[in-house]
């Protein structure tokens, strides 16, 4: 009967906090957090940032047949030229185009009209961050701390199955 009444209670009770237990600094950033740091940057390379754009665009699979579509617009609009002629022109091209098909659609799928709107010129920025219960500095914040978490490695898979390390260090978050 004890026991009944524990588990009751424990049931009960559920937004106590039991007395003695940490709570970790991590509890709710599974997502992410910036933690230390915050500015904002207004990015002056335009063309870094189309350029991101475009791998972004040209890596989501709901961009894909939009992706198709233009480069057949441009090949029939330019038959006699080179293959590279016409994926030049499409890189050049796509992002603007893209942008003004999915305007004012609303049978269009939600992500594609929100990647064809661009990313924003202002970028937030960090000296630390907190992810998947870890916290990461960058190297400049590292060198004033006693606590080192700037050097991260990752493995990666190429097309061979070959498995490699890659290592570096944060400079920027």
């Amino acid at each position: 009967m004890t026991e009944e009444v524990i588990e009751f209670c424990v049931d009960y009770v559920d937004e106590l906090c039991p007395i003695g237990v940490p709570v970790s600094r991590h509890e709710g950033r599974l997502i992410g957090k910036g933690t230390l740091g915050r500015k904002s940057v207004n990015t002056i390379d335009h063309a870094m940032l189309s350029k991101a754009h475009l791998t972004v665009l040209q890596q989501s699979s709901l961009v894909a047949p939009y992706v198709e579509e233009h480069k057949q617009m441009v090949r029939s609009r330019s038959p006699l030229k080179s293959e590279t002629c016409i994926t030049n022109h499409h890189n050049d091209t796509f992002a603007t185009w893209l942008q003004k098909e999915v305007m004012g659609n609303n049978g269009i799928h939600e992500q594609p009209a929100w990647l064809a709107r661009g990313p924003a010129n202002s970028i937030l920025m960090y000296q630390g961050y907190d992810i998947n219960g870890y916290t990461f500095y960058i190297r400049a914040q590292d060198n004033k701390s006693t606590n080192q978490n700037s050097s991260v490695r990752t493995d990666a898979t190429d097309s061979s199955g070959q498995t490699n390390s890659y290592f570096g260090n944060i400079e920027e978050i």
